[in-house]
Order: structure tokens, then C-alpha cells, then sequence
């Protein structure tokens, strides 16, 4: 999946914070829920993100940590723009 396809920043929506595409589940939900001890699974039947979405998030998260930083912290939006090209 292409970063556009995972993650939304919009200052429009949310306040900017990182969400799923398409939904207004901030990125950061999924973390959380996996440090409190919920599976993957459970995380999807709480929440209206498409698995592959999940699954590219957390492998993003682990093989580049720094997008996931910058994701994570947009303090420069200009940067996500030219990482989701």
C-alpha cells in the first residue's frame, strides 16, 4: 500500500491529527490498543479500518521508524505531502 493509502492528514479534519484514510480514526488508536493487550482483530472489530491498512501501519511503523515519527508528530506538513507521492 502507498503511505496515501494508510494514513490522512488534514488540518480540516481532526485538527490535523493522523488518521486512517478515509475514516476519522487517529493512527495513534491502533498502538494504543495494542499496548493495552487487544489483538489486531479486536482492534478491527472496533474500529472501521481495513485490515491491510493495520497491517501496513505497524510494518511502517517497524521498517521506517522516522515516517512513523514524522507521521506520528506532523510538525511539518509539507514533509507528509512529499512522503505519500
Amino acid at each position: 500500500m502507498q503511505l496515501h493509502e494508510i494514513v490522512s492528514i488534514n488540518p480540516k479534519r481532526m485538527g490535523g491529527i493522523p488518521v486512517f484514510t478515509n475514516t476519522r480514526i487517529p493512527i495513534e488508536y491502533l498502538f494504543e490498543s495494542l499496548g493495552f493487550g487487544q489483538t489486531i482483530a479486536e482492534f478491527l472489530d472496533d474500529y472501521d479500518v481495513k485490515p491491510e491498512q493495520a497491517i501496513a501501519l505497524i510494518e511502517l511503523k517497524f521498517k521506517y521508524p522516522e515516517i512513523y515519527e514524522v507521521l506520528i508528530r506532523p510538525q511539518h506538513p509539507g514533509k507528509i505531502q512529499s512522503l505519500s507521492k
